[in-house]
């Protein structure tokens, strides 16, 4: 190959450069605990892309979100991960809400003893508020979906009692809260008062380009980001952490 031709140049020019991988930091994360958020739409339809996945199966916890679970519905279907929590939705039938809470059998993580959080709220329109997730000794977690229009008040009041309940534990509330968190709201001045920040440095979590889904927490050091979804318009989030 001529050495001054346009093809030799550029291939030299390549070798100057490293080609990082968008999700190198997951392969080499140095902290000890990984939670994924993610809302899923409908964990039925989609969960076993999930299954193989090893950013959801190296999880500690998994978090979701709008699951459109039925009582009736096994959601013991991830290898290795069991149920902690979990919303349905009140009727027979699939319908967009619900979330859900597993814990990886194999994690390090000490969250026993617990108690599990399942709390289901509908608004005077009919807009429903869905929260899942635990409590122990040194951590709560929670997984929350807010439909469209649900009430901010019952919203704001809700995540305040759970707030106050767990002020002396790390804490880490991850949602689809559906708030626009592009600009200053009553929802990030609420987690503010209790010490509680975003976790993410990104200006969108959906395909469209809005920033409503987030994880808030009081840990100082931590890792976190989003992931890619095939399967759902909400990009996965995710937050790494030491105890």
């Amino acid at each position: 190959m001529p050495p001054q031709s346009d093809l030799y140049l550029e291939l030299e020019r390549q070798k100057k450069f490293e080609l990082v991988p968008v999700h190198a930091a997951l392969r080499e994360n140095s902290f000890e605990y990984q939670i994924v958020f993610h809302n899923i739409q409908s964990f039925s339809a989609h969960h076993s892309l999930v299954s193989p996945d090893v950013f959801y199966i190296q999880s500690d916890i998994l978090l979701f979100a709008e699951t459109w679970t039925t009582p009736s519905q096994d959601t013991n279907v991830i290898p290795s991960f069991d149920t902690v929590a979990r919303v349905d939705v009140t009727s027979g039938k699939p319908a967009a809400y619900g979330c859900l809470c597993l814990l990886n059998d194999w994690s390090s993580l000490p969250t026993s003893p617990r108690s599990k959080v399942e709390t289901l709220l509908f608004d005077d329109n009919g807009h429903s508020l869905s929260i899942s997730g635990f409590v122990c000794e040194k951590l709560a977690v929670f997984s929350i979906y807010a439909t469209p229009n649900f009430s901010r008040q019952l919203l704001l009041s809700s995540l305040k009692q759970l707030l106050q309940e767990n002020g002396n534990v790390r804490g880490i509330f991850a949602g689809d809260f559906n708030v626009d968190f592009s600009k200053h709201n009553e929802l990030t001045s609420l987690f503010a008062t209790f010490d509680y920040s975003s976790s993410l440095d990104i200006h969108s979590t959906t395909n469209n380009g809005s920033f409503i889904d987030n994880i808030f927490t009081n840990i100082t050091t931590f890792s976190s980001g989003r992931y890619i979804s095939f399967t759902s318009l909400h990009d996965p989030l995710y937050i790494q952490f030491d105890m």
